[in-house]
């Protein structure tokens, strides 16, 4: 999941994402030569020999700062220190800054992208959907689904500055390092438990707020036929019972990322005293050895915690992105006829010659149907309900395809016709005419 991750981001935000990976290894250097600084400025402050400088990165470090004209004293140390650190800050910023911006864009470009796609698909495949979902995959599934790559950075620069920091740990201690990297590997499968059940409680609670807009969506669009039949105790049970659901999915996260949080705690306080046993007793490191060695397993550690958490949430996010993704591509592959000749004129006027039609699934529909609408004439098609006046309409409007038979207006055949041009030479008014949040005289110049 995480391998074919950065195939499904547009070719920008992959370039943010290199960007970010890119400020988190500069961050994380300066970082590491901070810390590598930090072990003469306390032999110099204590009074140690300077036995640290047999440690190879310490030993590179001086040499660059004292080739540069650096005299290491303790004030020089300290500036120095300071200055790395405060550029490493700044850094964070940047990255979760341009994270954010990313995830943002993401969000947008879902969001948009599955709203246009929408309204290019088909009229069959539209009215097949709920009002409830399509409003649950635009607005907050889209919003998590556009947070994914806030996690997915988070989880490169873990990773990143983990390898890192185990580079440097190497440089202090080849064999210490490598008891680390296996406790810590131990420690990633004893956690990775937590993650698997962050994934399954994701797509829970993804399908749970999926549901809740789409009760309230319709229990609000229904209010009348609610309150004219007395259902509004039945509608809140109903509500109330989701909203218990996810509450409860929530809690069961929630205790997921104590659990996680609390073994990560316990294996960390297990490594550093097992860590400080070993090194003293068995490899004998200086204490200047020893002091880096456990400012850069601290801070690696760190980072291991943030890649567990990082990956907690982007597992509980990726059902949101799968859902609006998929709601997009279904959009996609329903869409209506985009293409087509200018409608050039009524001309005689229209004709409807032995059309059917029947909608899927069921048996019933239109069969063999002719009209003729002379231009200038006013036709009323009268008839019981169901009897398929409103699909004859949305044949000629073009909602609809007609399985057999052609529909002519004008001289032209209006499966050969833009729908686009055609629909802007109909006024359509229907017997539940939609009012929109704008002014009468906008509602009724409709995108005039």
């Amino acid at each position: 999941m995480l391998a074919s991750y950065p195939r499904q981001l547009p070719g920008q935000l992959r370039l943010g994402v290199v960007l970010v990976a890119l400020l988190t290894v500069c961050v994380t250097i300066l970082d590491a030569i901070g810390l590598a600084l930090i072990v003469p400025l306390v032999e110099i402050l204590v009074g140690l020999d300077g036995a640290a400088t047999e440690i190879s990165i310490i030993r590179w470090v001086e040499t660059g700062f004292e080739t540069l004209g650096f005299e290491l004293s303790a004030g020089t140390l300290v500036s120095l220190i300071l200055i790395l650190q405060g550029a490493r800050v700044i850094g964070i910023a940047l990255q979760i800054w341009l994270s954010s911006m990313l995830g943002a864009r993401y969000a947008r470009r879902l969001r948009v992208d599955t709203y246009e796609a929408l309204f290019k698909a088909s009229w069959l495949h539209f009215t097949a959907q709920k009002s409830g979902e399509l409003f649950n995959v635009l607005i907050p599934q889209s919003q998590s689904a556009g947070a994914t790559i806030f996690a997915f950075t988070t989880v490169l620069a873990s990773l990143f500055t983990t390898l890192i920091y185990f580079s440097g740990a190497i440089l202090v201690s080849l064999h210490l390092s490598l008891v680390a990297a296996a406790y810590t590997g131990l420690g990633v499968v004893v956690l990775s438990g937590f993650l698997v059940l962050s994934h399954k409680i994701g797509k829970k609670i993804t399908a749970t707020v999926g549901e809740i807009s789409i009760e309230s969506t319709e229990s609000f669009g229904g209010m009348k036929a609610i309150k004219a039949a007395a259902l509004e105790q039945d509608t809140t049970r109903r509500f109330t019972n989701i909203s218990n659901q996810l509450a409860h999915q929530r809690s069961l996260n929630g205790l997921n990322q104590g659990a996680m949080q609390a073994t990560a705690e316990a294996l960390f306080l297990i490594a550093m005293v097992l860590g400080l046993l070993f090194a003293t007793r068995t490899l004998g490191l200086p204490v200047g050895g020893l002091l880096l060695f456990a400012l850069l397993f601290i801070r690696m550690f760190q980072r291991v915690k943030g890649l567990q958490a990082s990956l907690l949430e982007f597992f509980q996010l990726m059902p949101a992105l799968k859902l609006v993704t998929d709601t997009r591509r279904l959009a996609i592959s329903n869409s209506g006829r985009l293409s087509g000749a200018d409608f050039n004129g009524i001309g005689a006027g229209m004709e409807l010659s032995d059309v059917s039609f029947t909608y899927p699934g069921r048996s019933f529909g239109l069969k063999q149907i002719s009209i003729n609408v002379p231009s200038g004439s006013s036709v009323a098609i009268v008839g019981p309900s169901g009897a398929g006046k409103t699909t004859i309409i949305d044949l000629v409007v073009g909602l609809i395809d007609p399985d057999s038979g052609n529909i002519r207006v004008g001289e032209q055949l209006l499966v050969d016709v833009s729908l686009n041009s055609w629909r802007k030479n109909i006024a359509y008014v229907t017997q539940g005419t939609a009012l929109f949040n704008d002014t009468i005289a906008n509602n009724i110049a409709l995108g005039h």
